[in-house]
């Protein structure tokens, strides 16, 4: 399976190389290339999402042209996520370190060595590379590094499903459930500013919590320790969902309840963090109107 899913992520990987290597690649041809790959993954492996364990949806999902086409679309969403969360030193290598672990330890419980094994090469790999990135980083994972992470998790999660009825795919879903939220945040923002869905912006999670740390507790100038500081500070609630996705793979329904609240919690939690960003960068203004002129002239 690894060989087979090294060959259908070339596409992927060669327009993330493109892009590292400054030829400029449109939203749309990264997002085509990601829909090939997965498209060659279903035709190479076999595997597609059969079913969901909700009854309401698992009609739709018996018929293999739609779960065929689902499929591919939620693959090259988990590739792409990958890359989006790809801002802070560790964060992405830490994610998928967590979400390796998490299926291997879904595929041990439920006896499939072959997926168990390779997500636990992967964690490996990915430590590894962590060496080198957190926190320092001298080395990253660029546009071809982070997709081909995200498509090699979503591959193994998707083939996990596929040879295992027991295994429910929201559970799974749980476990990539980082960067699929934060997607989902960033496209709910952009639609809000009416921008379109690929304007990049600064307002991710990792970006607002690092911000935090550097205006709050670090200091201004701190950029450095902020940035590994803040993958710290994020790994618990990155790890949560993991955990319970891990606990709940054979209970779909209670996993649909465990995913709405974690949504739940990550939007509120970043809605809290925006509001008191708003308040305070407000009353550092309102201090610097009202400071006394000699004051203000001598901090100038």
């Amino acid at each position: 399976m690894w060989l087979l899913l090294m060959v259908a992520v070339v596409p992927l990987f060669v327009s993330g190389g493109a892009e590292d290597l400054g030829f400029r690649v449109s939203p749309a041809g990264r997002l085509a290339a990601a829909v090939l790959s997965s498209a060659l993954a279903v035709i190479l492996t076999g595997a597609w999402i059969g079913h969901t364990g909700l009854y309401a949806l698992d009609p739709l999902f018996a018929w293999s042209p739609f779960a065929v086409v689902i499929t591919v679309v939620a693959a090259a969403t988990i590739s792409h996520a990958f890359n989006l969360i790809d801002g802070l030193n560790g964060l992405s290598g830490s994610t998928a370190v967590l979400a390796s672990g998490g299926i291997a330890a879904t595929a041990f419980l439920v006896g499939d060595t072959e997926i168990a094994m390779m997500g636990v090469l992967l964690a490996a790999a990915t430590m590894g590379f962590l060496v080198l990135n957190f926190p320092s980083g001298k080395i990253f994972l660029g546009d071809a590094g982070a997709y081909t992470l995200g498509f090699l998790l979503a591959w193994m999660g998707i083939a996990l499903i596929s040879r295992n009825p027991d295994v429910a795919p929201i559970s799974v879903v749980m476990i990539m459930f980082w960067p699929l939220a934060d997607l989902s945040l960033a496209i709910y923002r952009r639609y809000r500013c009416n921008l379109p869905v690929s304007h990049p912006d600064r307002l991710h999670f990792h970006q607002i919590v690092m911000r935090g740390l550097e205006i709050c507790v670090l200091g201004r100038g701190r950029r450095s320790v902020a940035n590994p500081m803040a993958t710290l500070v994020l790994l618990p609630l990155i790890a949560t969902p993991v955990v319970l996705g891990v606990l709940m793979h054979d209970l779909p329904r209670l996993s649909f309840v465990a995913l709405v609240a974690c949504l739940a919690a990550f939007f509120g939690i970043y809605g809290l963090g925006m509001r008191l960003a708003t308040s305070r960068a407000r009353s550092s203004l309102m201090s610097s109107l009202t400071a006394p002129r000699g004051r203000a002239w001598g901090r100038a």
